[in-house]
């Protein structure tokens, strides 16, 4: 028996050893998830003082968070294959939450979170330093309607104007409007993540066991090669057969995009696995799309396609973008992949589905809307009702973002389409003028002389080194063409080089907040 779980049925106080530490978890049977990371295990002190406290400290060299005897809201089994597998929740007083999972002899697993700081996808240009400011910029504005945000990515924007008024978020990609609507729209969530994973656990087992009986001979390779050398890991991937390089593969793919049945969830494996997944987590990840889809609930699809795409992130064998997948051409990275590729698909869908959480307030979620496209095309199109004013946070390089979160596109739309290039990219990635120097200038002034007409504010991000400045023009310059007056304020800001191959991974940029008045 586990000698944790005996304690905490018997309510009595089990404790680990004074320093933590490797040995003191492996005597109750458990594993941190960054046990791999060597010394920083020795960090990790966790108490589990009743069934009615819990005490959790995870200290750094330069951090530590300590969040002393917070109530245990919720002591249930979770139901994830084993039947000693439980969760305990707590939350203080001050907003923030703690899920400890306890896996009878796998796993410690720690879920810190701030609700306003949460973000579901690692996203390239995001806003989340800026939000605060754009918030309170927009608020001196007080206005007198939504707020579009017009390239909201990830939401940090939308999420802290929660208080200050409803919103309109769009981006040209389809799979953050998932993400927008499963946290930014819709009643209070009557469901909880345990009535999900019940309800999707059958057809989820039953694709499963489908795929692997299909890639039994590729799952074989694959444990092989995870277990050999790095070399033999290299090898495995380098001759991985996927739909952008495998004419059979290929012709797979189009099968599995006409069929009706089962056979249709196979995009994962075909597209990803050996790269960006292990084969092993792609076929979860098809297996747990085959539920998703063949749930009748379908006031919860958004919530759990978020959570879904939200595992998908969280174990991607990516730099922080899906441009291209890392290798194992150093025994840091083998041991990465090798930790990455051995984690499951499920149990992070099944965490994630907690994570991804309702922001705001009902009567706020309700008056929100969320669209898909071209930014300039919805604010020429004629199309928004009672808006106060406009936020645009446009691309300022040359990267077109559709080339670094290719792979969530096509997961979320779940489409087939054809593949190209080592990076396994889609063929119809969107493209903006706000990435071309030759474009860069006419997208300014659409963007300005659209917003204008609507005779509203228009709030604008953009760094000083952006593709404009390139292009020879400032903001203020085609922005005081179409508004009356045009304040800039100014902010320092670390932007993040998302996994650059040299260099630093942080660059110090100048963001410029431009407040263009009508």
């Amino acid at each position: 028996m586990n000698p944790l779980l005996d304690a905490l049925r018997a309510g009595r106080s089990p404790r680990f050893g004074p320093h933590g530490g490797a040995l003191s978890l492996r005597r109750w049977g458990l594993r941190h998830d960054h046990a791999a990371r060597g010394p920083r295990l020795g960090h990790l002190l966790v108490r589990l003082l009743t069934l009615k406290a819990a005490k959790l400290v995870w200290a750094r060299p330069a951090n530590l968070i300590q969040l002393a005897r917070a109530p245990v809201r919720r002591v249930e089994p979770t139901g994830f294959g084993q039947a000693h597998h439980v969760r305990l929740s707590s939350v203080k007083a001050t907003g923030e939450s703690v899920r400890c999972c306890l896996w009878w002899g796998i796993r410690f697993e720690r879920r810190f979170r701030r609700q306003e700081a949460f973000v579901v996808v690692r996203y390239m240009g995001t806003k989340r330093h800026m939000a605060d400011h754009v918030r309170d910029a927009i608020a001196e504005l007080k206005p007198a309607g939504r707020v579009v945000d017009l390239f909201s990515g990830m939401g940090s924007v939308a999420e802290s104007l929660q208080e200050t008024a409803s919103v309109v978020t769009n981006d040209a990609m389809s799979f953050t409007a998932a993400l927008s609507r499963a946290r930014f729209t819709g009643p209070d969530r009557e469901t909880t993540s345990a009535d999900v994973i019940e309800r999707l656990k059958p057809v989820y087992e039953a694709r499963l066991r489908e795929l692997e009986l299909l890639y039994s001979t590729e799952l074989n390779s694959e444990v092989a090669a995870l277990e050999g050398s790095r070399t033999d890991l290299l090898t495995y991937m380098g001759k991985a057969q996927h739909v952008g390089n495998s004419t059979a593969r290929r012709r797979t793919a189009r099968a599995a995009a006409e069929s009706s049945g089962s056979d249709h969830y196979a995009l994962a494996s075909l597209y990803f696995s050996a790269g960006y997944l292990s084969l092993r987590q792609a076929v979860q990840l098809d297996a747990a799309r085959a539920a998703i889809d063949a749930d009748s609930h379908l006031e919860d699809r958004d919530w759990m396609l978020a959570a879904w795409i939200a595992a998908a992130s969280v174990l991607v064998n990516a730099p922080g973008h899906t441009a291209q997948f890392l290798r194992p051409n150093s025994d840091s990275a083998h041991a990465r992949i090798v930790r990455t590729w051995t984690r499951s698909i499920w149990d992070e869908f099944c965490l994630a589905l907690d994570t991804v959480s309702q922001v705001g307030t009902k009567s706020w979620r309700r008056g929100n809307s969320v669209y898909v496209g071209d930014a300039l095309d919805l604010v020429s199109g004629g199309e928004l009702r009672d808006i106060g004013t406009v936020y645009a946070d446009p691309p300022y390089t040359k990267d077109q973002y559709s080339r670094y979160y290719h792979l969530y596109e096509t997961l979320y739309r779940y489409d087939y389409p054809d593949s190209s290039g080592a990076g396994r990219n889609r063929s119809d990635r969107f493209t903006t003028g706000f990435s071309l120097k030759s474009a860069v200038v006419a997208s300014f002034h659409d963007l300005c002389r659209n917003v204008s007409r609507m005779r509203v504010p228009l709030v604008i991000s953009y760094p000083s080194s952006g593709l404009l400045g390139d292009a020879g023009v400032t903001v203020v310059e085609i922005a005081l063409q179409y508004f009356g007056n045009v304040q800039t304020r100014s902010y320092t800001a670390n932007h993040s080089t998302m996994g650059a191959s040299t260099g630093a991974s942080k660059k110090s940029a100048t963001e410029n907040l431009y407040v263009c008045l009508v």
